[in-house]
């Protein structure tokens, strides 16, 4: 058999391909993850660890939006 090039490696004979995306996969790229669920040809794990730092940035990025909505709400309330 001849072998391929480096680089062109045969997924569809594989049977399974697994994606594991990091953070900045899942917040940059969140329609491409999107794509690679829907088409159902490959397995996306998520590893607690990508999870809890999610989490974390859940908490740093939009609880504080949410306390300013809160307190903007508060103040148009009070006129």
């Amino acid at each position: 058999k001849r072998r391929k090039k480096k680089g062109n490696f045969d997924f569809i004979n594989l049977p399974f391909v697994f994606v594991v995306p990091d953070v900045s996969a899942l917040t940059d790229f969140t329609h491409v993850i999107k794509q690679i669920i829907k088409s159902q040809k490959l397995i996306v794990v998520i590893p607690n660890a990508v999870i809890n730092e999610m989490d974390q940035l859940k908490v740093k990025i939009v609880f504080p939006f949410l306390r300013f909505r809160i307190k903007s709400l508060r103040l148009l309330q009070r006129l």
